[in-house]
């Protein structure tokens, strides 16, 4: 617990400190300390972390239907989706830049233009 304090603690100052350089980082930690102090702060695992691609998804896709798109646009890109949610089995905040990239790589049939749009 104690182990996860600090590493939140420390998270935060770090974020800070990019977010505003000017901030002072000495009373920013001991600010943390004292305002975290009162908490018990657990790291959750991976197998904790919710799987919320399906629930992105939907809220995407609603945003894309506010937009005007069509129903087969839709049905495409959930389509999409799907394929890219079971290429990565992860939940959405564990996804990076390189499972994007593995995935668009990971058909050699797709045109370039479908790719980069």
């Amino acid at each position: 617990m104690i182990n996860d304090t600090s590493r939140l603690m420390n998270d935060m100052n770090v974020i800070t400190s990019v977010l505003s350089p000017d901030v002072d980082e000495v009373k920013m930690k001991l600010r943390l300390e004292e305002v975290l102090n009162n908490y018990e702060i657990h790291r959750k695992t991976e197998t904790q972390i919710e799987d919320d691609f399906p629930e992105k998804v939907e809220m995407f896709l609603s945003a894309r239907e506010l937009e005007g798109l069509s129903a087969e646009t839709l049905k495409g890109y959930l389509i999409e989706l799907r394929m890219f949610n079971k290429f990565t089995k992860k939940a959405t905040v564990q996804i990076t830049t390189l499972d994007i990239r593995q995935y668009l790589a990971s058909n050699k049939s797709w045109m370039v233009g479908t790719v980069d749009n």
